[in-house]
C-alpha cells in the first residue's frame, strides 16, 4: 500500500511540475515583445540582356511575439493579402504556391507577351512593399504599397492600409472607437485644405469624382502614430495625375464612438 501510494504521490508531483512548465511556457509566449520580420522576394526575367528588365520584388512583413493566437491571425490576413494581389496579376490561375513560384509565374506571363507582341516598349514590373507597417502601443497597422505595370501609358500603384488589435489579431473595425460621421466632417475639411478647395466647393467642378459631388470616407482608413491616417488612391476620387492623397486626423479631435444604451 505504501508503495502505490508513494507512486500515486510521485505521479501527482509530476504532473504538477508539468503543468506548471506549460504555464511557463505560455506566460513567456504570450509576453514575448512584439516585433516584424521581412520576408524578400527578387526575381529578374532571365533572358533579359538590355535594362530595364521585368522584375519582382516582394518585401513582405510578418509579425513575431506577441501571444499566439494574435500572431498567426495577423500573419494569415498579411499572406492572404498578398496572395490575391498577386494572383490578379498572373497569367493562370495559382493555387497555394510559395510566393518565389508565383514571381516567376509573372515573369512568364510577361515572356508569352513578348512572343505575342515583340515590339512592346517596356518590360512589366511588380513591386510590392509592407516593410513600413508598424506598432502602436495596442495595434499593428500593415500598410502596403504596391506598384505594377503590364503594359500601358503609366504603372499603376494602390496602398492598403489595416489595423490589428494586439489582443486578438483581428482587424479593428475603426466604428467600433469612432463616431465615423464626425470623422467624415473632418476628413471633409482635411481633404479640401489638402487640395485648396473652398469650404462649399462642388467637388465634381473641382475634377473630382465623388458620388453625387458628396464627399465620403476612402476604403483605406487605419490607426497610425500621428493619428487616423486616410489613403485617397490614385483613381479612387481624382485622376492619376493627381496621385494618390494621404490626410492625417489628430487622435484628440476624433469623436468617439456612441455607446450602446
Amino acid at each position: 500500500m505504501r508503495i502505490i501510494g508513494f507512486a500515486f504521490l510521485v505521479a501527482a508531483i509530476a504532473q504538477s511540475c508539468g503543468s506548471s512548465e506549460n504555464q511557463t511556457s505560455e506566460k513567456e509566449e504570450s509576453s514575448a515583445p512584439w516585433s516584424m520580420s521581412v520576408q524578400k522576394v527578387e526575381k529578374v526575367d532571365a533572358s533579359c540582356k538590355v535594362e530595364p528588365c521585368a522584375h519582382v520584388l516582394l518585401t513582405i512583413p510578418a509579425v513575431e511575439g506577441g501571444n499566439t493566437q494574435a500572431r498567426s491571425n495577423i500573419n494569415r490576413h498579411i499572406d492572404d493579402y498578398v496572395r490575391d494581389a498577386l494572383k490578379s496579376r498572373l497569367p493562370e490561375p495559382e493555387g497555394n504556391t510559395p510566393l518565389e513560384a508565383m514571381a516567376e509565374s509573372f515573369l512568364e506571363g510577361y515572356d508569352l507577351f513578348v512572343l505575342e507582341f515583340p515590339d512592346s516598349p517596356a518590360a512589366w514590373m511588380l513591386e510590392a512593399r509592407g516593410d513600413s507597417s508598424f506598432f502602436g502601443e495596442d495595434y499593428y497597422t500593415l500598410d502596403f504599397q504596391m506598384v505594377d505595370y503590364m503594359g500601358g501609358a503609366h504603372p499603376n500603384s494602390y496602398r492598403y492600409l489595416q489595423s490589428f488589435d494586439l489582443t486578438s489579431g483581428e482587424p479593428i473595425n475603426l466604428a467600433d472607437r469612432y463616431d465615423m460621421a464626425g470623422v467624415e466632417q473632418l476628413a471633409d475639411v482635411a481633404f479640401r485644405k489638402r487640395h485648396k478647395l473652398a469650404s462649399d466647393a462642388n467637388l465634381d467642378d473641382e475634377g473630382f469624382f465623388f458620388e453625387n459631388a458628396t464627399f465620403s470616407l476612402p476604403a483605406n482608413m487605419a490607426l497610425s502614430k500621428k493619428g487616423l491616417m486616410l489613403i485617397y488612391n490614385p483613381y479612387e476620387v481624382a485622376s492619376y495625375a493627381v496621385g494618390q492623397t494621404v490626410i492625417f486626423l489628430p487622435y484628440a479631435e476624433l469623436p468617439a464612438a456612441s455607446k450602446p444604451a
